[in-house]
């Protein structure tokens, strides 16, 4: 796993970055591999049904509170509207507004929007308010970056949001 961050792209310029997802995992504010010890360039934070322990409606609170306490070390809020994982019982509001106190960006990911999983009054206030937003087409393939690009930013003309 060390090697991971010592590994360089020597076919291109593309500069490449590792990261990980870390998911919130109970009310003592845990992210899974936060014992690790190994230093990654960009760090999500997310909330999973299969991983959080808690009861769903606490998700907030404890969101809210891992933020806090790994607030140095997030760069990202994962596919903060999608409603598979526990976004249903999550306040956007004061998510978004922590974040941008913290100018951690937050995540429009089309992969969820286009599975019909996104909830769109959240993704809607999410895309509204937050200071920083990373939009990620979530492509598996480089054929598939430039349709799912696309279909970011037909979203975000739908809304009026981009031009």
């Amino acid at each position: 796993r060390y090697a991971l961050n010592s590994w360089e792209n020597v076919h291109n310029d593309v500069e490449v970055i590792f990261w990980v997802e870390w998911d919130l995992l109970n009310e003592d504010w845990d992210v899974c591999l936060v014992n690790q010890q190994i230093e990654w360039n960009f760090t999500i934070l997310s909330v999973h049904r299969n991983s959080y322990l808690s009861e769903p409606e606490t998700t907030t609170k404890w969101f809210l509170n891992a933020i806090e306490k790994h607030h140095d070390k997030i760069n990202l809020i994962g596919h903060p509207y999608d409603i598979n994982e526990l976004w249903e019982y999550i306040e956007i509001e004061p998510v978004v507004e922590l974040a941008n106190k913290y100018w951690i960006a937050m995540e429009f990911n089309y992969w969820t929007f286009r599975k019909n999983r996104a909830i769109k009054e959240k993704l809607n206030y999410m895309l509204q308010n937050a200071k920083n937003i990373y939009m990620n087409s979530d492509a598996h393939s480089l054929s598939s970056l430039q349709i799912k690009r696309q279909g970011c930013y037909d979203y975000l003309k739908e809304i009026w949001l981009w031009k």
